[in-house]
């Protein structure tokens, strides 16, 4: 594959256009603005306008208001539109806002890419002066499903960034000139000291859905639980699988061993990483999981599956032990082998937050800002 000068994906040297000029206009628009900002995309969104914007740049957010008001950011201007809007409904709004503020950047943040809106400014830009247009469609998973304007829209931005490699690969697929790919990892919120209080519990945080596998999780749970009956699982999130993995989970004869406590935000969510002597994040397909970033943030070790985005993650130092997608046998093997050796879950557990420094908010924030500097400094589609 062409990578072009501008694959790259890490915060080394990213620094060296801090102060080196004004300060950037940046409008961000997302699917859904979000009353917390705790979902995988408002989260990416959120921290990159929330760091972007601490580093002085004027920073607007901009979507549809569906689930309440959206959630404050520091120093961020958050303009909600109608949570009914279509994608083609969005235009009007976008287009006067492009009129009032006029900025320097336009970044798109969607699951799929934003097709009408993102070709209607870049039709804008084609008669008269306008911002560069950057696309982030945050899943590889669902690159097949990408329709006519979407993938008009891929071809015709000035870039396309992504959070892994692998999702690079799958736009580039969809019609993404390899020359405009980009690939910007998404950061994490690093504890200065995370705060430990480890029990033999084992845990998953995500979306209760087949492709997160917290059905494959149960089943590798069950195949060691005889061996380790102090250890508990903990299947904390929302979805479509709840009420089936409770159902499994007394087939097994395990339900008082396995919670499902529900969607956890907050201090709730803390308490889970603090107690947590183990997690699992053992997708079947996934592009980058932000649930993975913070458990290696609080020093958690993780297993994970080799699947999408998530080597990439572990990246090359190895901080998070991976296992084929889909095998609770192999995933079991992993975990009992863990379970018996607390000096390896340590080794992970350091080497998990030493990858999570190096995919820290202001890092990873630089290495965005470069990529504006270039395009609206005039490197558009180099």
């Amino acid at each position: 594959m062409a990578r072009g000068d501008g694959w790259h994906a890490g915060g080394e040297g990213a620094t060296r256009c801090r102060g080196a000029s004004r300060p950037l206009r940046i409008l961000f628009v997302v699917s859904t603005l979000e009353p917390d900002w705790s979902g995988g995309i408002g989260r990416v969104a959120a921290g990159f306008a929330r760091e972007l914007a601490r580093r002085g740049h004027r920073v607007h957010l901009a979507g549809r208001s569906r689930h309440g008001p959206p959630g404050v950011l520091p120093r961020v201007r958050v303009h909600a539109w109608p949570g009914r809007l279509g994608r083609a409904g969005q235009i009007p709004p976008l287009l006067g806002l492009l009129h009032r503020l006029r900025p320097d950047v336009l970044h798109f943040h969607t699951a799929r890419p934003h097709g009408p809106p993102a070709l209607a400014a870049v039709a804008l830009r084609a008669v008269r002066a306008g911002p560069a247009v950057i696309l982030s469609p945050y899943t590889g998973t669902r690159a097949h499903r990408i329709g006519w304007a979407g993938r008009a829209a891929l071809g015709r931005a000035d870039a396309v960034l992504t959070s892994s490699r692998w999702a690079a690969e799958q736009m580039e697929a969809a019609g993404a000139p390899p020359s405009r790919l980009r690939v910007v990892p998404p950061g994490v919120d690093l504890p200065e000291v995370p705060e430990r209080r480890p029990e033999p519990l084992l845990l998953f945080l995500g979306r209760l859905a087949p492709s997160k596998g917290p059905g494959v999780l149960l089943e590798a749970f069950a195949r060691i639980a005889a061996d380790h009956p102090r250890w508990r699982l903990c299947l904390a999130g929302e979805g479509p699988e709840a009420g089936a993995l409770r159902h499994r989970a007394r087939e097994l004869g395990l339900a008082d061993r396995v919670a499902l406590p529900g969607r956890v935000t907050g201090a709730a969510r803390e308490a889970w990483f603090a107690r947590a002597a183990l997690a699992a994040v053992p997708s079947l397909h996934d592009n980058f999981p932000g649930a993975l970033l913070e458990l290696l943030a609080r020093g958690v070790p993780c297993v994970a599956a080799r699947a999408g985005g998530i080597p990439e993650i572990a990246g090359p130092e190895g901080a998070v032990r991976l296992v084929p997608p889909g095998d609770p046998g192999e995933l079991a093997a992993a975990l009992q082998d863990l379970l018996e050796r607390p000096d390896e879950r340590e080794a992970l557990a350091q080497a998990g937050r030493r990858r999570a420094e190096a995919l820290a908010w202001p890092r990873v924030a630089a290495e965005l800002e470069s990529v504006y500097r270039k395009l609206a400094g005039g490197g558009r589609g180099a």
